[in-house]
């Protein structure tokens, strides 16, 4: 049983097929003993499709972008991050801080707080920090079971890891889950690309010439164990073959990021998010205003528009007008963008703010007299 059979199934069925060219006598034989039916084997698969329309997919562009929308969810919703290596996990936690653990392979043993929240894990099903970053190592064999778990973060670009690492989280009744997935761009695959184009080489090097191999990738060197690490391995007599899964899947992913980065290349920024929500039958769901970076510039203007209609026709006093101006600049930059000349420890006062609405043709001014400040509307 698995919910992702593509990459294994086609070797099964290969290993069948070649069962199959065998005679039916002896299939019934090995199948059925002495007291053998004759009748031709079968292959039964059983699919059960599962819905993933309770999924509320986000999109985002890098690592710091959603690290601020975490810092800045000041809601009582967990989050379950899984990240690609062990640098990243670190710097999740550091970045965000309080209430967030990180979780590796060495947490099983561990006596401190990872320790203690892998333990809640395995026998509650819940953690009780707000934020848990993990590796792949908890990708399997580990549920949540968690009502207030509403948000699950994701960095891979496998699809098998994908489905993976989205089912560690069960869902209970009308429970709707916000996913966040990483967009990704040509660089990070064209890496992913030459990477594979290694392991190819030496793939083929080693069906070609034993010993050229044997010497070009030493098992003992850094590179060599990467290259090693699932590709490779030593049967019982200690001769170094090759992963048969390992070696499709490489060929298969060497495929699709040619596509990926091919469709980027096009300025089709949405390309790999398009492919992610394929994954779990939501293609057809991609919204723009999903992404994390989305802003509605009418929704915004209207709501600096709100902001400067409510204090029009009112005076103010130097500390009145300097609140104002903090939350004008505020409002401002979010409606129309960061404005030219703006500074972190600056606020806006009156002659920025009259370039301003000069700069947008709004119909407003400040007026000063006696030091008290009124903005008024133009007619």
């Amino acid at each position: 049983m698995t919910s992702t059979p593509e990459e294994i199934f086609p070797v099964i069925l290969q290993n069948e097929k070649s069962l199959g060219n065998t005679t039916t006598s002896s299939l019934c034989y090995i199948n059925y003993g002495n007291n053998a039916i004759i009748k031709p084997k079968e292959l039964l698969l059983y699919d059960f499709r599962r819905d993933y329309s309770y999924i509320k997919p986000k999109y985002f562009n890098s690592k710091n972008e959603i690290i601020e929308l975490i810092k800045n969810d000041m809601s009582q919703s967990k989050w379950l991050v899984f990240v690609t290596n062990k640098k990243d996990g670190e710097e999740f936690v550091r970045q965000i801080g309080n209430d967030t653990v990180f979780i590796t392979a060495n947490s099983k043993k561990s006596k401190n707080r990872d320790g203690e929240i892998y333990a809640e894990i395995v026998t509650q099903e819940k953690f009780s920090c707000k934020v848990l970053v993990s590796t792949s190592v908890m990708d399997n064999g580990i549920n949540f079971k968690d009502d207030i778990l509403r948000n699950i973060v994701l960095f891979t670009s496998d699809r098998t890891e994908f489905i993976q690492m989205l089912g560690r989280k069960r869902r209970t009744d009308n429970e709707n889950l916000n996913l966040y997935i990483c967009a990704r761009d040509s660089l990070y695959f064209n890496a992913k690309l030459y990477n594979l184009k290694q392991q190819i080489q030496a793939i083929c090097c080693f069906k070609s010439n034993r010993s050229s191999f044997a010497k070009q990738y030493s098992i003992g060197s850094v590179s060599g164990v990467e290259l090693f690490k699932g590709l490779f391995y030593f049967d019982d007599n200690l001769n170094i073959c090759i992963n048969e899964l390992a070696e499709i899947k490489i060929y298969n992913d060497k495929l699709f990021y040619e596509s990926i980065i091919s469709e980027l290349n096009d300025g089709i920024k949405e390309a790999f998010i398009n492919k992610q929500l394929s994954w779990i039958g939501l293609e057809k769901t991609y919204n723009p205003c999903s992404w994390v970076s989305y802003v509605d510039s009418d929704k915004n203007k209207a709501v600096f528009f709100k902001f400067l209609e409510y204090y029009c026709d009112t005076d103010l006093s130097d500390k009145d007008f300097y609140s104002f101006g903090v939350k004008f600049k505020e409002l401002a930059n979010i409606a129309y963008g960061k404005q030219p000349g703006d500074r972190p420890d600056r606020n806006y006062k009156e002659v920025k703010m009259r370039s301003f609405f000069k700069r947008y043709n709004l119909d407003y001014d400040i007026a000063v007299k006696n030091k008290v400040y009124t903005l008024r509307k133009i007619t």
